[in-house]
């Protein structure tokens, strides 16, 4: 059977779909000026990127990396601590580096980096956006579209390997074992950009 619209029934035909869309979409939408991010689940967030760098290291023929709970703790670390002290960088303002933070909470790693000079713990930093969007609407009312955590996890890991030096760490054959890290930045506490920040340290060993 066919059937046919009049123009008044497309528009509302089409109002329901968009709808419909809007609804079944995967992203978190916020009515109001979001005073923080959503509520992520940091841990499933780190074992997200975990596995998605697992499956780079399958995909380039790599034996996968375990997951290592005092790497983890080294990494969740230095994520808070460029948090809290507003910096972005592998050194922190102490002039430690990661295998320094990480014997100072009795974590250490020898590993064969490039025979033969010898290596301590790796490291891969990034930053995501977790906010994608701000819609306005007719009514110039604002609402705020976040990245899933898989989307976030799955830029962190696609940014690093577009770096030839992070995508070597992420691949290196010496590494056995990573642990990943994560802490979340506030709107505006970054100089450069005013949007909310994920924080990812990755340490290897």
């Amino acid at each position: 059977m066919k059937m046919s619209f009049s123009t008044g029934q497309r528009y509302a035909l089409l109002a329901g779909i968009l709808t419909l869309l809007v609804w079944t979409g995967c992203k978190t939408m916020e009515e109001s000026p979001p005073d923080s991010m959503p509520s992520y689940d940091i841990e499933a967030l780190e074992r997200s990127i975990h596995r998605q760098v697992n499956e780079e290291r399958r995909a380039n023929g790599r034996e996968l990396l375990k997951w290592s709970d005092d790497l983890a703790r080294v990494s969740r670390a230095h994520s808070q601590d460029m948090v809290e002290r507003d910096f972005y960088a592998h050194v922190n303002p102490d002039d430690q580096s990661p295998t320094e933070r990480g014997e100072e909470v009795g974590v250490s790693c020898s590993t064969v980096v490039d025979n033969p000079q010898t290596g301590g713990i790796a490291e891969n930093i990034n930053w995501v956006s977790a906010l994608d969007v701000v819609h306005t609407t007719r009514s110039g009312e604002e609402k705020y579209e976040w990245y899933t955590a898989d989307e976030i996890a799955d830029e962190v890991v696609q940014e690093w390997m577009r770096s030839p030096g992070h995508r070597r760490n992420m691949l290196h054959e010496s590494n056995q074992a990573e642990g990943i890290g994560v802490a979340m930045k506030r709107s505006g506490e970054f100089e450069e950009s005013g949007d909310f920040r994920v924080l990812v340290t990755q340490t290897f060993c």
